[in-house]
C-alpha cells in the first residue's frame, strides 16, 4: 500500500508543477496579446461614441479636412495621451454605488 501512495504522491507533484508551468505560460501569452486587444478595445470605444453622438463624428471629420498633418498627429497624440490618463484615474477612482 505505500508504494501506491509513493506513485500517488509523485503523480500529485508531477501535476502540481505541470500547472505550474501551464500558469507561466497563460501568464506570458495574455501579456503578449494585451496590447494589441487594448488598442482594438479603445478603438469599438470611439466607434461606439460615434455612433451615439453622429455630431461628434461631424466634428473629427470636419478637423480632420481643414487640419494640417503635422497638426492633427500632434493633436491626436495628445488626445490619446489624455484618453490613457483618463482610463488610468477612473481605474483607480473609487466607485459610488
Amino acid at each position: 500500500m505505500s508504494q501506491r501512495l509513493e506513485d500517488i504522491k509523485r503523480r500529485k507533484q508531477v501535476l502540481i508543477s505541470r500547472a505550474a508551468a501551464q500558469r507561466s505560460e497563460l501568464t506570458y501569452l495574455t501579456l503578449t496579446v494585451n496590447k494589441p486587444l487594448r488598442f482594438i478595445d479603445d478603438v469599438l470605444a470611439v466607434i461606439r461614441a460615434f455612433r451615439l453622438h453622429p455630431v461628434l463624428a461631424g466634428v473629427a471629420v470636419s478637423s480632420l479636412l481643414v487640419t494640417s498633418r503635422h497638426r492633427l498627429l500632434l493633436w491626436a497624440g495628445r488626445i490619446y495621451t489624455g484618453w490613457e490618463i483618463y482610463q488610468a484615474i477612473r481605474e483607480q477612482w473609487p466607485r459610488r454605488r
